[in-house]
């Protein structure tokens, strides 16, 4: 299975994200804190995580 296929299963079925909502521009922000604010993208994520918990 082509990895990009695989990395989209893994998004709708483990992360359980909604792909109708992801814009090309969300994606090209990922990529640039990653790259570009790697720290900044960890603790963003962090955050993300610990909301999403206390949110279920």
């Amino acid at each position: 299975m082509p990895k990009p296929v695989r990395e989209l299963l893994r998004l709708v079925h483990v992360e359980q994200v909604d792909i109708k909502n992801i814009k090309r521009e969300d994606m090209d922000v990922v990529d640039y804190l990653k790259a570009q604010e790697p720290e900044l993208f960890k603790s963003l994520k962090k955050s993300a995580r610990s909301h999403a918990k206390k949110a279920a």
